[in-house]
């Protein structure tokens, strides 16, 4: 009988014990979220986004927390991310009209610069050394997500006109990604 009954007690205290663990884990991504939302609030998107990803690894199913991220990488102009997160909200918690409308508005604007890409390399095949047409091809490729081939083309743009120091500033800012 007193096996039992310590059984029990061991049983009790292990369950409180993870309700407990439970309980601090959910605050601190609250607190997390909390810290974020004040962040995203001031256009801080990358550290907003940091903490965000702690929250996201702490509660990988908190529609909200991907919510946010959303937010943080949209602002981070990282569409690719932007576009994963709000899915993944909405996958969670379908129920969220502005998700799904930042959502349709970040997939417009993906088929609209999949457009412009698109227009921009047949303008290469012309004038496959022109430093405009490049540069403007590696913003489309950059808006789209794809940093290498933006990079690519930055770099044959700096190649054919090397006096763009825009072009080389966004050149710079996307290889320390």
């Amino acid at each position: 009988m007193k096996i039992v009954k310590a059984i029990i007690a061991i049983a009790v205290v292990g369950v409180a014990a993870y309700f407990v663990s439970h309980l601090l884990q959910v605050r601190q991504t609250a607190d997390l979220n909390n810290r974020a939302m004040k962040l995203l609030g001031e256009n801080k998107f990358a550290e907003a986004r940091d903490l965000l990803e702690q929250a996201r690894r702490r509660d990988s199913n908190n529609p909200v927390i991907w919510k946010n991220l959303g937010v943080a990488y949209e602002g981070l102009k990282d569409v690719p991310k932007a576009i994963e997160a709000y899915q993944r909200s909405l996958t969670l918690h379908s129920a969220q009209p502005e998700v799904r409308d930042n959502l349709a508005i970040l997939k417009k604007a993906v088929e609209i610069e999949k457009q412009s890409a698109a227009k921009l390399e047949a303008e290469l095949t012309n004038k496959p050394n022109d430093a405009q047409v490049l540069a403007r091809v590696g913003m489309a490729y950059e808006n789209l997500g794809d940093n290498a081939r933006a990079i690519e083309m930055y770099e044959r743009s700096l190649k054919a006109d090397p006096n763009q120091p825009d072009v080389r500033q966004r050149l710079e800012a996307l290889k320390k990604k």
